[in-house]
Formats: C-alpha cells, structure tokens, sequence
C-alpha cells in the first residue's frame, strides 16, 4: 500500500501468480486498487459519511485527502506526506481537521476533536472495506487458506490490520530484506525499488 495506490500480488508456489498484466487487467482482477495512504482524495472514499449521529452527504470537490485523515488519526508515518496540502496550508492537526471538516460543508469550529476523529475514523473504515474486497477477490483465485499477506508500503501497518480482519497471518516485507539495518525503513516503503534491485543483483541464468 503506497502513497497512491494499493497493490495486490498473489504469489503461488513461489512464483507471481497475478491474472493481470496492464493497469485495465489489474483493475478488473482486483490487482491494483487506485487508494493508497496520502494521495487519494476524501470524495473518492465514500459517497456519505456518518456525523454527529447523521449521514451526510461529501462535497464532490477536493477538499481533503487521506494524509489528512491519517493524520487527525496518529497514524501517518513520518515522512509519508510528501506532496502540497488540498488547500495549501500547513501540514498540521488543526488544518487536517479544517481540511475535512470541508468535505461535509463544515468549518473545524463545528465539531471537537472527538467529532474529527470520528469523521477520519469514517473515512479510514471506508477505505479499508473497498480494499478489503479486492483482497477477497484476489484470495479466491486458488491461493492457499493459509496463505500469509506480506506488508509493504507506505501503509505497511495497515495492511497488517486487513490481514488480521480476514484471520490470515501477515509478515513484513522489511522482515524479508537482507540490507544494512539503517536502510530497511525506506527499503520497505519502497518495496516496487527494492524488487526491481534485487532481480537485478540475482543470478542471470
């Protein structure tokens, strides 16, 4: 789970055993989900959002992104959010709670603290549930019961979390990573670079 997309590799008796090749085949196998950790925006997410006891409807206009919710929720990882804000102000509590405090019509003075967490909590849920399904649909495909999920990506623990929902074991893809041990954060978080090195380095046949 990237920045901006979330990539779903099964891999079947030691080989990739993925049905799609371009990004139209990958979409329809439930291989590539366009949701990722920071990019993706809020309207996209989910059509309404439950508030103060109401479902409201979103603004169809971007607002907000997922950095935000991630961050009114504590879990953005350091570093993460590389890219200009929504509304191009600063990257702090208070301006991700505006930010998505706009996409139900709102201003941050509307709800506390606890409502913005409820709200990003919303958002978050929701997100999970469509990748969910993509992983459900990848996991009929003939792969094994038992078969563990292995978290990479910027949004590594989150995957961690899907595994636990669908009570399958999940491993790091840091843990599978022979590098020097100041290298292994960014290695993870860059597995697609980290793949691409080592079958570079492998043994040509």
């Amino acid at each position: 789970m990237g920045s901006t997309t979330t990539d779903i590799v099964p891999v079947l008796g030691g080989a990739v055993a993925a049905r799609g090749v371009t990004d139209a085949e990958r979409l329809c196998a439930g291989e590539l989900v366009y949701t990722g950790l920071v990019r993706s925006f809020c309207m996209s997410i989910a059509g309404s959002v439950p508030f103060r006891g109401q479902v409201t409807p979103l603004a169809h206009e971007y607002f907000a992104n997922m950095a935000d919710v991630y961050r009114v929720l504590g879990q953005l990882p350091d570093g993460a959010d590389v890219q200009a804000t929504a509304d191009g102000r600063e990257k702090t509590l208070a301006a991700a709670q505006a930010r998505l405090a706009r996409m139900i019509g709102r201003d941050a003075s509307e709800g506390s603290a606890q409502d913005w967490h409820c709200l990003a909590l919303a958002f978050k849920r929701a997100q999970l549930r469509t990748i969910e399904r993509a992983l459900l649909q990848v996991l009929s495909g003939g792969l094994p019961g038992d078969a563990p999920l292995v978290a990479a990506g910027a949004g590594a623990p989150l995957v961690a979390e899907l595994a636990q929902g669908l009570a399958r074991p999940c491993t790091t893809f840091a843990s599978l990573l022979e590098c020097a041990p100041h290298c292994v954060g960014m290695a993870s978080t860059c597995a697609p670079a980290s793949a691409l090195a080592l079958l570079a380095a492998a043994p040509k046949n």
